[in-house]
C-alpha cells in the first residue's frame, strides 16, 4: 500500500476494540489522500517510515499506544490531534514541515498523554493557527524551534509561551 484516496473525510482508519494489536507497519505507505484516524483499539505501536503526506486530519486518540513513528511525515493538511494514549511514550514527528496546508490554518494539539516525555517538530516552519499541550504530565521537552508564527482568534503573532504545572 503505497497511496490511499476517499471519497470522505478520511483515508486510513483502524478503529475499535481490536485487542492487543502488537504494531501497525506500514512501511510503504508515502501519501494518504485524506484524513488519518487510530481510535479506540489496542493499537500499540504505529511505524510508517515513508508516510510523508496527509491530505486532510490526524487524529490518534484513546489508544494503548506505545509508540508512535513518523519520521518522514513533513505535511498534514488540517488538524493533527494525539489524546489519551495513556501509554505513549515515545513520538517521532521531526520531518514535519507543514501543518494546516498553504495557509497554515491547522491546529496541533497533544493531550492526555501522561508518559510521553518529548514533543519535538524542529522542522515545522511557517505558521499554525494554534498548538495546544496539556495534561501530558511527563512532558520534560518541547521544541519547535523552526516555527515562526502561531495565529489564534486574530492575534497575528505570539511572542510569550506559558508553560505552567497542572
Amino acid at each position: 500500500l503505497k497511496h490511499t484516496t476517499a471519497t470522505s473525510s478520511w483515508g486510513f482508519i483502524v478503529y475499535g476494540p481490536t485487542g492487543v494489536v502488537p504494531q501497525v507497519r506500514l512501511d510503504a505507505l508515502e501519501d494518504v489522500g485524506a484524513g488519518f484516524y487510530i481510535g479506540g483499539g489496542g493499537v500499540r505501536s504505529v511505524v510508517a517510515p515513508s508516510l510523508c503526506r496527509i491530505g486532510g486530519n490526524v487524529d490518534i486518540s484513546s489508544n494503548a499506544l506505545v509508540d508512535l513513528q513518523l519520521p518522514a511525515l513533513s505535511e498534514v493538511g488540517g488538524t493533527f490531534t494525539i489524546s489519551s494514549n495513556n501509554a505513549l511514550t515515545t513520538l517521532d514527528l521531526t520531518g514535519m514541515t507543514s501543518l494546516g496546508g498553504p495557509t497554515g490554518a491547522g491546529n496541533l494539539s497533544i493531550n492526555s498523554n501522561p508518559l510521553l516525555t518529548s514533543v519535538a517538530l524542529p522542522n515545522l516552519a511557517g505558521s499554525v493557527q494554534y498548538i495546544q499541550l496539556h495534561y501530558n504530565t511527563g512532558l520534560t521537552t518541547i521544541d519547535f524551534r523552526s516555527l515562526e508564527q502561531i495565529t489564534t482568534a486574530g492575534i497575528p503573532s505570539l511572542s510569550l509561551i506559558h508553560i505552567s504545572e497542572p
